[in-house]
């Protein structure tokens, strides 16, 4: 049996979904000249949204993805010295891994990742504008799309090259699978029990591989959490606005305050379901709120199923394992994963009034990204340095260095400085 269901890994499968969405999206918002009142241009507009935020998810599997392949082109001797759980300075030289191969996976990380930030800031301002402000801001906000556009072709590029001419991620040797498997049959009921839930567990681990469950779920949290930011704007720049694009045909007949018995009807004859009356547009952003801390909290169950693969799940026991003082970035990160829960309902409560609560709102909804950028920092560090045993080696908060880190280029140790 494979390592996984999907190898090397998840990232190989969520690259190309957001990217034919987001590109098609931008194509058809760039020629929307030709096409102003048709419902394509909608099309357009949700493709772009659902493209950029779809990234975010596809951005954090290829942060998986980078150290899975670093640690899987390791050669035995350096399994076996234990450069797989050390620091990253470390792992990076060990692999055999080739400069050029660097390079190129170095190159695809950047322009993604810095595509991927492009295209979610401008889809998260056009989804927070009013409809005024989306007009007035149409062309910068289409140039940073398509400055997007551009850096994914490009990353896409050097992620194909890397793949497809030099073979990286494609012929990696198979995990040893251990000795889990005992060549003796069990002896009694609960031995056989055992091995029956030790099976089932590996079947589920399978076609769901703990770590890489939790980085998708954190990715989509991301998301849905930069899209509740977004709708919460909306509800607030839109909360005295009346539904104008509903009833924007009427109003060329008939005014809001008519009382004419026919106004009505012929605001109906324009558009059926406009709302003529007064009151502002609704947006649901509690509701995205609502689904982010659901995502939230199934992103730290995923986070616990990581740790108690190790340890077990006795709750002493992985508690012992975040108080460590020799995990401090484990419990940074587990504090950080418990803000993210709870920001979310502070802010599901606040959206239900957005124009009441709007500095509360966007207090919190700073606090928010604040946290999910130290988050994801967090993340890098624990997947790239192992966090397991980290004996205070210079600041939790960075990866750590050589002793003589100053002194060592780039190329003493095996890859660029900025990985």
């Amino acid at each position: 049996m494979e390592k996984e269901f999907i190898n090397p890994n998840l990232h190989v499968i969520l690259i190309h979904y957001p990217l034919g969405v987001f590109v098609l999206g931008v194509l058809l918002e760039l020629f929307s000249f030709l096409y102003r009142r048709s419902s394509v241009r909608t099309a357009a507009r949700w493709m772009i949204l659902l493209g950029a935020l779809a990234s975010i998810p596809s951005a954090f599997t290829g942060l998986y993805a980078l150290a899975d392949v670093a640690r899987r082109s390791l050669p035995p001797e350096a399994i076996a010295d234990g450069k797989q759980s050390g620091p990253w300075h470390e792992l990076a030289a060990a692999t055999q891994l080739t400069p050029e191969q660097w390079h190129m996976l170095s190159r695809h990380a950047w322009l993604q990742g810095i595509g991927t930030a492009l295209a979610v800031f401008a889809a998260v301002v056009g989804l927070g504008c009013s409809n005024r402000a989306r007009r007035a801001l149409h062309l910068p906000l289409l140039l940073l799309l398509l400055i997007s556009l551009g850096l994914f072709a490009s990353g896409a590029w050097f992620g194909g090259e890397v793949v497809y001419r030099y073979g990286t991620a494609t012929k990696l040797p198979s995990y040893d699978e251990g000795t889990s498997a005992r060549s003796e049959a069990p002896v009694g009921a609960a031995a056989a029990r055992e091995q029956t839930e030790k099976k089932l567990r590996k079947q589920i681990e399978y076609y769901a591989p703990p770590l890489q469950t939790h980085v998708l779920l954190a990715g989509l949290m991301v998301a849905v959490a930069l899209a509740s930011v977004g709708l919460s704007i909306r509800a607030v720049v839109t909360a005295n606005e009346l539904p104008d694009e509903d009833v924007a045909s009427a109003r060329a007949f008939v005014t809001l305050e008519t009382t004419q018995p026919y106004g009505m009807d012929m605001a109906r004859s324009l558009n059926p379901d406009a709302r003529v009356g007064r009151g502002p547009v609704l947006v649901p952003a509690a509701r995205f709120w609502l689904l982010a801390v659901l995502f939230g909290i199934l992103t730290a169950g995923a986070g616990w199923w990581v740790l108690a693969q190790d340890v077990g799940w006795a709750p002493k026991v992985l508690w012992a394992n975040v108080v460590n003082p020799n995990t401090v970035r484990r419990l940074a990160h587990v504090i950080g994963a418990g803000s993210l829960i709870v920001l979310p309902l502070i802010l599901a409560l606040l959206a239900r009034g957005a124009s009441r609560h709007s500095f509360l709102l966007g207090l919190f909804a700073l606090l928010l990204i604040v946290v999910v950028a130290a988050q994801i920092w967090l993340g890098i560090l624990l997947l790239y340095d192992q966090p397991d045993t980290y004996k205070g080696e210079g600041p939790f908060y960075r990866l750590r260095q050589p002793a003589s880190s100053s002194n060592v280029a780039a190329s003493d140790i095996g890859a660029p400085a900025h990985l």
